[in-house]
C-alpha cells in the first residue's frame, strides 16, 4: 500500500468513523457524528493537542489499513499525524 493509500484511507477513516453504541445482546446503533471530527472539536476547545486513537475503531473500519499500523508503525504514524494536522 502506498503512502499516499495509505493516507487516503486515514482521511476516510477520521472523516466518516461512526461508533457503535450498544452491544450484541441489545438494539446497537450507530452515533450519527464521525467520533473523530467530534473528538478534533473538543481537542481545539480545549486547546489540546493529542487525539487518542482507538485501534479497534481502525480494525472495525479497515483491516488492512489497521495491519500496515500493526507492521510499519513507523511509517504510519506520522501519516496519520499529517493527516490528523
Amino acid at each position: 500500500m502506498s503512502a499516499n493509500e495509505v493516507q487516503t484511507k486515514l482521511k476516510a477513516f477520521i472523516n466518516t468513523y461512526v461508533e457503535l453504541v450498544g452491544d450484541d445482546d441489545d438494539d446497537s446503533k450507530y452515533l450519527n457524528k464521525p467520533y473523530y471530527l467530534e473528538q478534533l472539536k473538543q481537542l481545539k476547545e480545549l486547546e489540546e493537542t493529542v487525539l487518542k486513537i482507538n485501534c479497534d475503531h481502525l480494525y472495525e473500519f479497515d483491516q488492512g489499513l489497521y495491519r500496515q499500523l500493526e507492521d510499519y508503525p513507523c511509517d504510519i504514524i506520522p501519516i496519520f499525524d499529517l493527516v490528523v494536522t
